[in-house]
C-alpha cells in the first residue's frame, strides 16, 4: 500500500499508466482533499483523466480515506506552516501516520517527506521501478519518459537518471 497525492494521480492518468501505480505500489489511498481536487475539480474542467481515476476508485485499488483526528491536525499544521496545498499536506500526514510510502512529484513535498522520515517516490521513480521489476519493457519505459517530460518539467539529472535506469 502507498499514499498518493493529487499531482501524481493526475500525472499517471495523463500518461495512461495508473496501472503502474497499482503494480508497483499495490493499493493506493488518497485523502479527501486529493479526492476533491482530482475528481470534483476535474469534472468541473472536463478533464478526461477523471474517468481513469474513477475506474481505479470503482476497482477498489484506489481508495479515499478519512483522516483521523491526529492526521487532520498534522495536515493542518503542515498546510499552515509550509504553504503546501491541503491535498499535499493530507497525503504527507497519511503517509507519516500509516508508515506508508508517499507517491508525490512536487519537489517541496518530497523534501518535506524526507524531513519527516517518510519514504517518497515520484512518477519518474515509479516508472523506473516498473522497468527494473520487469513490469514494463524498455520500449514502453522510453515512451513514458518522453511523454512524462512533455507534460511536466523534469530536471536533466532526473531524465539522465531514468535513462540510465537508476531508481529515485
Amino acid at each position: 500500500m502507498a499514499v498518493a497525492d493529487s499531482t501524481s494521480l493526475i500525472t499517471a492518468a495523463k500518461l495512461d499508466c495508473l496501472y503502474l501505480l497499482r503494480e508497483v505500489t499495490g493499493p493506493l489511498i488518497i485523502g479527501p482533499a486529493s479526492f476533491e481536487w482530482v475528481i470534483k475539480r476535474g469534472v468541473e474542467v472536463s478533464a478526461k483523466e477523471v474517468s481513469y481515476i474513477r475506474s481505479a476508485l470503482d476497482g477498489g485499488w484506489l481508495q479515499m480515506v478519512r483522516l483521523s483526528r491526529g492526521e487532520q491536525d498534522l495536515a493542518e499544521q503542515l498546510a499552515r506552516s509550509t504553504g503546501l496545498h491541503r491535498s499535499e499536506a493530507e497525503a504527507l500526514a497519511l503517509a507519516k501516520d500509516k508508515r506508508q510510502r508517499l507517491i508525490a512529484d512536487d519537489k517541496e513535498v518530497r523534501g518535506m517527506a524526507r524531513a519527516m522520515g517518510v519514504q517518497c517516490v515520484g512518477m519518474p521513480g515509479v516508472i523506473t521501478e516498473a522497468l527494473a521489476t520487469n513490469r514494463i519493457r524498455l520500449e514502453a519505459f522510453e515512451d513514458l519518459v518522453v511523454r512524462l517530460a512533455d507534460i511536466t518539467w523534469l530536471s536533466p539529472s532526473v531524465v539522465a537518471g531514468m535513462l540510465t535506469h537508476r531508481t529515485w
